[in-house]
């Protein structure tokens, strides 16, 4: 999808769509301050995700990483720019199909029950399968204690495992996670894992915004670093992630950068 701007290059744009699960060019947002001045949150922002990526999206809190993602899934519309998802412009039902989204937060109502909602959007998303794939996120999230209950009676850790198990229900080919193991306790987040890897393994694109980067070690294929809205980094996980260990490793990278 295009967003503002001008069309040209557009041909080249959709050539390079079609080769990646994920592509954004020249993404561009900016949220309205008072008095009318707009603060921007992200500056022509590039990235390209294949089969079989994982990317780790790291900042500091604000730097735009939410905002990225929430573009990238078709919940925001940015400024100008273009984005695809498998081809298809973000926010349209192909893309949507394609794509699973863990928001860092989501509000359901909190008099409903999980096993309800994660039964409904599986039943939204594929008429076959839906007591086979709840099941499987079930398992793997281990949430099977909590599905008779609602909503507005679980831990944030525990909303958290049903924010990532809706964005999985449906084996989707791209994978977008905010923050995803936080609040996550250790055989959790070591089932997850090792979920994640074998999806990689089967061609599957994955987009991980974390401040944290070793949430990455082991997992991510590539790292795009934000800062202030804009790209100061970007590369191969281990030539990014290189020598941080055992130092505040975000502060070095930043620092390293500057």
């Amino acid at each position: 999808m295009e967003f503002g701007g001008q069309g040209g290059g557009r041909r080249f744009a959709t050539l390079i769509d079609l080769m990646s699960l994920l592509s954004a060019r020249k993404i561009t947002h900016a949220y309205r301050r008072i008095l009318g001045r707009a603060s921007p949150t992200l500056v022509n922002v590039d990235l390209e995700v294949g089969p079989g990526e994982c990317w780790g999206l790291v900042g500091p809190n604000g730097s735009g990483k939410s905002t990225l993602l929430r573009i990238l899934a078709g919940v925001t519309s940015p400024l100008s720019g273009m984005a695809s998802v498998s081809g298809a412009p973000v926010g349209s039902l192909r893309a949507r199909t394609a794509c699973g989204y863990a928001p860092e937060s989501v509000h359901w109502p909190p008099g409903m029950r999980v096993q309800d909602a994660l039964g409904e959007l599986a039943a939204i998303s594929s008429v076959r399968g839906v007591l086979g794939r709840v099941e499987r996120v079930t398992e793997l999230l281990g949430l099977a204690d909590i599905l008779p209950r609602r909503f507005g009676t679980l831990s944030l850790g525990q909303a958290r495992r049903v924010v990532i198990a809706q964005a999985l229900l449906d084996d989707p080919q791209m994978i977008l996670l905010d923050e995803a193991f936080s609040g996550l306790d250790s055989l959790v987040m070591h089932d997850l894992l090792e979920d994640l890897h074998l999806r990689l393994a089967g061609g599957v694109g994955i987009v991980l915004a974390t401040h944290r980067l070793e949430d990455l070690v082991g997992l991510a294929t590539h790292v795009l670093v934000l800062q202030g809205g804009r790209v100061v980094r970007c590369g191969l996980a281990e030539d990014i992630l290189d020598g941080l260990a055992g130092r505040d490793s975000l502060a070095g990278l930043l620092e390293n950068h500057s």
